[in-house]
């Protein structure tokens, strides 16, 4: 599945980054989780495990928090 990925995404996700923000951690999990999805049920548990970590996340939720999450919401109903 890693050919749905950019070389520069590709590179990122080897070479191990932290991110700058508590959603960058959570997004990187979830694009290692999607990229090694072998069927649509493992692309959609990675969808549901956002959507848990998301959930998790202390205190209020930023906009771009939440507009990931209705994302991903949106995308289990296709």
């Amino acid at each position: 599945m890693t050919d749905q990925f950019s070389p520069e995404a590709i590179e990122i996700l080897q070479r191990g980054d932290p991110g700058v923000g508590r959603l960058d951690k959570i997004v990187k999990q979830y694009d290692n989780d999607y990229s090694h999805a072998q069927n649509l049920q493992d692309m959609r548990k990675a969808d549901a495990k956002m959507i848990k970590a998301i959930d998790c996340l202390p205190g209020k939720k930023t906009i771009t928090e939440r507009l990931l999450k209705r994302i991903m919401q949106a995308k289990k109903r296709v």
